[in-house]
């Protein structure tokens, strides 16, 4: 969305004088959908900037063509707020704010954009003559502490996963001695990266993951459908070639339509139109094409306890691919991303603690899979090798290749352990090796980038070269727009 019409006129956003997209949350609608006639009209919106990655400062300004009161509220990191009312300023341990709008209105100036949302209310009158909105405000500031606190890591996590997807994809079938060989001792890395960085199935299929669970958070027929839209994009030029009605948004992206070495029992069995069940499997694969996808299923999971959140990645993952080890690997990676989003309200989340936790979940839910104690240890093996002092290459090689699922998130979960300060490091290991490259690094950017505590640890050149960095961020910010309404609807039903 460009402008935002209301009652009271239109609004936008403008970053150094530019207009960008956002997404507005209307917090009040059912207060002034129970207005009497005569009252003050009013309205708590939650804006959400669509702000590119590559953008590390700017003034963000709200713009309007109405004249009427207006209150800002503006989340920082430490969840404190600032509260604006009129021509005065109330801040607590914001880093940095300036009153800028284009009618004398209260505005932000952001030195360091962080994909923060954006609070306001609108009123005829005084606030002091509309009390009722006082209640709608004080909600409102509590959404958008939300907001603030679920927006950097889902952008931190569906972007790390494409960093270590790109990074990946030109070695996939690549020895780790023809790596070295080409890239020096070290391997590849974002520093002597060739080329343009490009995103594969891995990452597809992820966004194609979340489009469906964004149309639709009951069942897979809506993720099928956004599969089927994917398998479109293979083999179309662009949209106006594809074979059926698209119901995912992403095809409007000419830059999603690309084949880069798509996982063949994904690709087949999409073809066939026959997805598998849990208690009916369509084959005995357990190739890491479920995993790599799962993410958004962790991050999209709102209210769902742990063992809700592992039954509906084993019900994604046997969609494709019917072997248990798919299955346990998916359900932990879902369950490890949840529990590692929820932390973030509070504390930056501890992966070992998260790991266990998760773990558990996975052995209580699937306890009687025989293939559960010999994914388990593999886990906890790939734990206790971050902790010794081999070399990376050694280490992994024997964790295996990746190009199954156990092996693919126990290498990512190993580089996680390692250099879970270091994320870029962790994503550079996961890629250095004999194996699938580009999805053990996508599944490590994953977990690597949501325990990141802010932004901007990425390598900036690298993410403003990536040609899909703007549907990532857009997809991102559809995630957590998504998530609010959910809180909200949970709030409003009580």
């Amino acid at each position: 969305m460009k402008k935002l019409s209301t009652p009271f006129g239109n609004f936008w956003l403008e970053l150094d004088g530019t207009t960008i997209d956002f997404s507005p949350i209307d917090v009040t609608a059912d207060f002034n959908r129970n207005s009497k006639d005569g009252e003050s009209v009013s309205a708590g919106m939650i804006i959400i900037p669509h702000l590119p990655y590559f953008s590390r400062s700017g003034d963000l300004t709200v713009q309007t063509d109405a004249d009427f009161t207006i209150d800002y509220y503006r989340i920082n990191h430490s969840q404190e707020w600032a509260w604006c009312v009129g021509m005065g300023l109330d801040v607590e341990d914001t880093e940095d704010a300036e009153i800028k709008t284009s009618q004398n209105l209260l505005g932000f100036k952001i030195e360091f954009i962080q994909g923060s949302g954006i609070v306001f209310s609108l009123s005829y009158k005084k606030l002091e003559e509309s009390p009722r909105v006082d209640q709608s405000l004080q909600h409102s500031t509590r959404e958008i502490a939300r907001v603030d606190y679920i927006e950097w890591p889902t952008n931190n996590c569906l972007l790390g996963g494409a960093l270590g997807d790109a990074l990946g994809y030109p070695v996939e079938f690549s020895s780790l001695e023809e790596i070295q060989k080409k890239y020096g001792d070290s391997g590849i890395s974002f520093a002597n990266f060739q080329g343009v960085p490009l995103i594969s199935d891995d990452t597809q299929l992820t966004l194609f993951t979340a489009n469906g669970l964004l149309l639709s958070s009951k069942g897979n027929d809506k993720v099928w459908a956004c599969y089927q839209d994917w398998l479109d994009t293979q083999f179309k030029a662009d949209k106006a070639e594809m074979s059926h009605e698209p119901v995912s948004w992403l095809v409007d992206f000419p830059e999603m339509f690309a084949s880069r070495e798509p996982g063949r029992t994904c690709l087949m069995t999409i073809m066939r139109d026959q997805p598998g069940k849990l208690d009916q499997p369509i084959n005995q694969s357990k190739g890491c094409g479920a995993l790599m996808r799962i993410a958004p299923i962790g991050l999209m999971s709102g209210q769902q306890d742990l063992h809700q959140v592992a039954l509906a990645a084993a019900q994604n993952s046997a969609l494709t691919h019917g072997h248990e080890m798919s299955t346990l690997a998916s359900a932990t990676l879902a369950v490890l991303l949840k529990l590692e989003l929820d932390l973030h309200i509070e504390e930056r989340p501890q992966l070992s603690k998260c790991l266990q936790e998760a773990l558990q979940v996975v052995q209580e839910q699937f306890a009687d899979y025989a293939s559960l104690a010999d994914f388990v240890a593999l886990i906890k093996r790939a734990v206790s090798l971050a902790q010794n002092s081999e070399s990376d290459q050694k280490n992994i090689e024997s964790l295996g290749q990746g190009w199954v699922a156990e092996e693919t998130l126990a290498i990512a979960i190993y580089c996680t352990a390692r250099y879970l300060n270091q994320p870029i490091k962790a994503i550079e290991a996961a890629v250095n090796h004999d194996g699938d490259s580009d999805s053990t690094g996508a599944v490590a950017g994953q977990i690597v980038g949501i325990c990141q505590p802010e932004n901007y640890w990425w390598p900036q050149e690298f993410v403003e070269q990536l040609a899909e960095r703007d549907v990532i961020a857009k997809m991102a910010c559809k995630m957590v727009v998504n998530e609010v309404n959910q809180q909200y609807l949970s709030w409003v039903l009580g």
